[in-house]
């Protein structure tokens, strides 16, 4: 018996020496464990990312060349001769502006030619009457904007294709005449159509969709007066308002032939059945690429799941 207990004893000294060494720290009674409550990783990348944010500001890599935009934060500058990969995304200046943060952010568009080339180049075309134009046509031109004598070279190149119904796209500067452009044609257009009055809530005929409220006002401003001195209502929906001012602008007598709204204000309009689009027959995107763009892109197309 004692030498069976003696050989128990050897076989479990051996294992102690022969396993692996643990840790046998001797801790008090009160002494609380470790406890592990966020993983080892998760704490590494918690430090690394403060370790980031403390450190110095990343220089900014201003591209060479001239620029063509100039931001308020120089990592949105954009060259002249920028050239983008086919995944690789543009950096938009005017990109997170509805953001309260954005507040006095802006950019710039620098010059790169003494004068416009749209204004530069005049049409070949003598007057507005060789574009196809009417006669009272012209004479409202003439009474509201008697400086306009000759067509730019934007105007000649869409005035006479919009008269024949064609669509067209037209990219050019500020101040080249884009706005008489379309409009001239568009109400010479309506003159030829007999308006509908079945509808009992305002339905325009032609309806020119801006960005903002204030390019809204500008385009009133240039299409009111033709309309005036042709018989037709032109009328301006702005966004920025509530269902108030929305309802008072729609219920203006006699009701809009050419309506100019922001998408916003109209889609508010179609979604209370204010206004009706059922005898739309023209439309025009006052600065599409913006309309067009994702921020817009929404409120742009939200007004045709309504008709």
């Amino acid at each position: 018996m004692a030498l069976a207990r003696q050989l128990r004893l050897l076989s479990l000294v051996t294992r102690l020496h022969l396993a692996p060494r643990r840790d046998l720290t001797v801790r008090g009674p009160d002494e609380p464990l470790p406890v592990v409550r966020i993983p080892r990783a998760l704490q590494r990348r918690q430090e690394q990312r403060q370790r980031g944010q403390q450190g110095p500001p990343r220089p900014v890599l201003v591209r060479p060349g001239q620029l063509l935009i100039s931001a308020r934060r120089p990592e949105l500058n954009q060259p002249a001769r920028l050239t983008l990969g086919r995944w690789e995304p543009a950096p938009l200046a005017s990109r997170g502006w509805k953001n309260r943060r954005a507040r006095q952010d802006h950019f710039s568009i620098e010059r790169k030619q003494q004068e416009a080339p749209a204004l530069r180049n005049l049409s070949s075309k003598d007057s507005f009457a060789d574009l196809g134009l009417e006669p009272r046509v012209l004479s409202a031109l003439q009474e509201a904007a008697p400086e306009v004598v000759r067509p730019t070279t934007v105007q000649s190149s869409t005035i006479p294709p919009l008269l024949g119904g064609r669509h067209i796209l037209c990219a050019a500067e500020t101040g080249s005449g884009k706005t008489l452009g379309y409009m001239l044609p568009l109400l010479q257009r309506l003159l030829g159509q007999p308006s509908l009055d079945s509808c009992r809530i305002p339905a325009p005929r032609g309806l020119v969709l801006v960005p903002s409220r204030e390019l809204a006002e500008q385009v009133r401003a240039v299409a009111q007066p033709l309309g005036s001195s042709l018989g037709l209502q032109v009328r301006e929906l702005g966004g920025g308002h509530g269902m108030s001012r929305i309802r008072l602008q729609l219920s203006k007598q006699p009701p809009a032939d050419v309506l100019v709204a922001t998408p916003g204000a109209l889609w508010k309009g179609l979604k209370s059945q204010l206004i009706s689009l059922e005898q739309l027959s023209f439309l025009v995107l006052d600065e599409a690429d913006t309309l067009l763009d994702e921020s817009f892109l929404e409120l742009t197309t939200s007004w045709r799941r309504a008709t």
